[in-house]
């Protein structure tokens, strides 16, 4: 039986381009954004710059179909284009490839012959992928089970804190490792985290926790750590 309950899962699929690949830059591009958004249902499109790049951002959206996906988030440019589903990871690449062919249409109709080539069919042919997982979860063991050492470095200071009168709110706590990736034109540092949902306390069994990982690897992770803090 599994140890870990998932409360909410959000999964990203997303592709760093092996070169520029125009057609991920056409949601920018005013008339053609328009035309993209509304086939995606976004609640809003954007165009802002992120560290002297030109990229737009997408919110709130809705692939239509059998099975209708709902999109959180999408951001791209030339470079790279990636999507945030609410579900695991094999949903947000579906997404990512049904994404990728409505842009490309968008492109086809703008731009007739321009982009007829086969080899635009599949995005994830275009360069490399990359994936992260949020999931809010409830695990079998509190913070201070799990990381018994942090868990006496939070009480000391508390307790330190309190006697002096100078605690003001309760220290947060959280695991963080910085994890350096290759993903994009250079290296990409990624967070893995754990921490207690906000405004819990010490004895929370609820948790937050993101990671560069699939849907499956994280929850794999979260299961292995339940399982030794027994």
């Amino acid at each position: 039986m599994p140890e870990v309950k998932v409360r909410k899962l959000s999964s990203e699929f997303g592709i760093a381009f092996t070169g520029d690949q125009s057609v991920a830059g056409v949601p920018s591009f005013g008339s053609l954004g328009e035309e993209f958004a509304k086939k995606l249902n976004l609640s809003q499109l954007g165009v802002g710059d992120q560290a002297g790049q030109t990229v737009w951002f997408g919110i709130k959206g809705l692939l239509p179909g059998k099975a209708p996906i709902r999109i959180e988030a999408l951001r791209g440019n030339e470079l790279l284009l990636f999507v945030t589903v609410d579900g695991n990871t094999a949903t947000a690449r579906d997404a990512l490839q049904r994404v990728w062919q409505v842009a490309l249409e968008v492109a086809r109709n703008a731009y007739p012959g321009v982009y007829d080539d086969p080899t635009l069919e599949k995005v994830e042919a275009l360069g490399k992928p990359f994936v992260s997982t949020i999931a809010i979860v409830e695990l079998p063991a509190t913070f201070e089970q799990i990381f018994p050492n942090i868990g006496i470095l939070y009480k000391t200071a508390l307790s330190g804190l309190q006697k002096r009168g100078l605690l003001v709110q309760p220290p947060a706590y959280h695991v963080s490792v910085d994890l350096a990736t290759s993903v994009g034109a250079g290296p990409t540092t990624f967070k893995l985290q754990i921490e207690p949902r906000l405004n819990s306390d010490l004895g929370d069994r609820v948790f937050w926790s993101q990671s560069p990982l699939s849907s499956d690897e994280h929850l794999d992770m979260l299961e292995a750590i339940a399982k030794a803090a027994k």
